[in-house]
């Protein structure tokens, strides 16, 4: 059965980017634009891994981060942060939150398949 994945970023180009990256890979391949509607959308779906963005208006990555490990049914769920913020304290609270991995922009496609495929074993 394919593993699905949610992208949650408001970068449209970054969105399409991993959609089509991930979809050639075998993934089934969720996008949506804010952390209110990836949030709103796992009310509705179990996926396997989430991929999200920090800097987003509204409810930024880290807020996101947070409710997804606050709920029982989405705690559990692998997240990788994928962003631009690559400093020492943006890592940790990577860690803090309870980020799986963390992966900052650019970032080769090689890259984010191994930890995609990494956190999904």
């Amino acid at each position: 059965m394919e593993k699905k994945i949610l992208v949650i970023d408001d970068d449209e180009d970054i969105r399409n980017l991993l959609y089509t990256t991930l979809s050639t890979e075998g993934f089934n391949v969720i996008t949506t634009d804010s952390g209110k509607k990836g949030l709103e959308l796992l009310m509705d779906i179990k996926v396997d891994c989430i991929l999200l963005d920090v800097m987003m208006p509204e409810m930024d990555g880290w807020e996101t981060l947070k409710m997804i490990r606050a709920q029982d049914s989405t705690k559990d769920i692998p997240v990788i942060m994928v962003t631009v913020k690559d400093s020492r304290m943006d890592k940790l609270t990577a860690i803090k939150e309870k980020a799986t991995d963390y992966i900052t922009k650019p970032f080769s496609t090689e890259e984010l398949i191994a930890k995609v495929k990494d956190v999904l074993k």
